[in-house]
């Protein structure tokens, strides 16, 4: 039952933990884009 419970959470971690990572990169992507926008206009 502890062990199952201490996986479950490492796995809840890690999908936590990949869904932040994809939503800096995407903010890192949008961010160098405006930016780079707002340097050729």
């Amino acid at each position: 039952m502890v062990k199952n419970f201490s996986r479950l959470h490492i796995l809840i971690f890690s999908l936590i933990y990949l869904l932040f990572v994809a939503l800096y990169s995407c903010w890192g992507h949008f961010n160098t884009t405006s930016l780079i926008t707002a340097i050729k206009y």
